[in-house]
């Protein structure tokens, strides 16, 4: 016996320690999101190539320096007569031809488009910051409201397991009342349906469960057959009352990163007009020339010094090129306006839509959580006067129906209060500082 109750409690610590072990909360699901993302992963490689990039050099603001250097061999047959009468000939005269120098190109000035080419790099790596913050946002505010998801699910299937518990309770005072003749038949079989019922219904939550477990781990960028467990919580700061925010244009990281956009067309523009001025380059190099040859009037020429010089381009036609691409970066430049006014009227309505809904569910789940609770009072004195043979069986069905009725409400109403809560945080830029 000591053997046995031994085991039995082995059992429970080991199934304790493994659930223990396997609970996964909110803030890890996160921290793995934010590590692993493939998403998240492809923005931040994007705001590193724009971060390298960003430098002076891209920008044409440094200069070019090039060492070049090349030989040439011949082997060649000469036949020279000078005009005073020298005469040389000679077959397979070998010569050499050295040339090595050190070339400087560095524009000086090119119509302020190096100035406006920088800037532009620094927008666009101040964009991809704000891109992959934004990318951050969604994927946090889409594993929190997924975690939830799988919280409300798992509250369903905790209230189906007590549903069908009472009704299998109430199934033995029917099978007692049958077999004493106080009930018929189809009272009985009444009940062994409204229990199997209950079993389908949680055989099917059960699966949809492991169904969005799998797909949490997808999104965690793991194993999708990793088994773990959550806290069966919603909690939700009613106390802190969300306002409507006017300074969202301040907040949001998809509005920061489309108000770089309109910087980036504004400086392509300033690129485009600069190509009508004129551009002067500092031109130098320190050069090396040996030639050499076995025969012929000169034997050995050899040269090196430094050489400077400034040229300066002015253009004057280039086909209407320039004119086209100016009339296209402020097309483009106003579709940049644009697309942020439209994504900024986007926002203030998402915003605006998570206000109403946290509002409007705040009360919800007030008025659902006394609704549970009165359901579950009503269901319980009918339970007690079926067993006392004073009530009927269909109005123990009804009150179970209620009671369960209101238990989904209750939860869903809970779930998509947080989803606003949620939203109204991403929104605010308030998931990821």
């Amino acid at each position: 016996m000591m053997k046995k109750l031994l085991s039995i409690l082995l059992a429970i610590y080991g199934a304790n320690a493994l659930q223990a072990q396997n609970m996964l909360s909110l803030n890890e699901a996160v921290e793995i999101a934010l590590k692993n993302n493939y998403d998240i992963q492809l923005a931040k490689t994007a705001a590193d190539v724009t971060a390298i990039n960003n430098n002076a050099g891209n920008a044409g603001m440094l200069p070019n320096i090039d060492f070049n250097v090349s030989e040439n061999l011949s082997n060649t047959n000469i036949n020279q007569k000078f005009s005073n009468g020298l005469e040389v000939q000679s077959n397979g005269v070998g010569a050499t031809n050295l040339n090595a120098n050190v070339a400087l190109s560095w524009t000086l000035f090119d119509g302020m488009k190096m100035f406006a080419t920088k800037h532009r790099l620094e927008e666009l790596e101040t964009q991809s910051g704000f891109a992959l913050k934004e990318q951050m946002q969604q994927t946090v505010a889409q594993v929190m409201v997924e975690y939830y998801a799988i919280v409300g699910q798992k509250m369903q299937i905790k209230s189906t397991q007590k549903a069908l518990d009472l009704v299998q309770k109430r199934l033995e005072i029917v099978k007692t009342q049958y077999q004493v003749g106080t009930v018929s038949a189809f009272e009985l079989n009444q009940v062994t349906i409204d229990q199997n019922t209950n079993q389908t219904n949680l055989l099917l939550q059960q699966n949809n469960l492991k169904n969005q477990m799998a797909g949490f781990n997808v999104l965690l960028a793991r194993e999708a057959d990793i088994i773990f467990d959550v806290i069966e919580t919603i909690d939700v700061d009613t106390a802190q009352a969300p306002t409507i925010d006017k300074d969202l244009e301040n907040k949001n990281f998809a509005l920061l990163s489309a108000e770089r956009s309109i910087s980036v067309a504004g400086f392509q523009l300033s690129e485009a007009r600069a190509q009508r001025l004129p551009i002067v380059r500092l031109n130098s190099s320190y050069a090396y020339t040996r030639q050499t040859s076995q025969a012929g009037f000169s034997l050995l020429n050899q040269s090196n010094g430094l050489n400077a010089g400034v040229t300066a381009s002015i253009p004057l036609f280039r086909g209407g090129t320039i004119k086209n691409q100016i009339k296209t970066t402020q097309l483009q430049l106003r579709s940049s306006q644009l697309q942020y006014s439209r994504l900024k009227n986007s926002v203030s309505y998402q915003y605006q839509q998570a206000f109403n809904n946290f509002t409007a569910y705040k009360t919800i789940v007030g008025m659902e959580e006394s609704n549970a609770k009165l359901a579950l009072g009503n269901l319980t004195i009918a339970e007690g006067r079926l067993k006392q043979g004073l009530s009927t069986l269909l109005e123990v069905k009804e009150a179970d129906r209620n009671w369960q009725d209101a238990e989904s409400r209750l939860i869903e109403a809970r779930y998509n209060l947080k989803v606003a809560e949620i939203q109204l945080q991403q929104l605010r830029g308030e998931l990821v500082k």
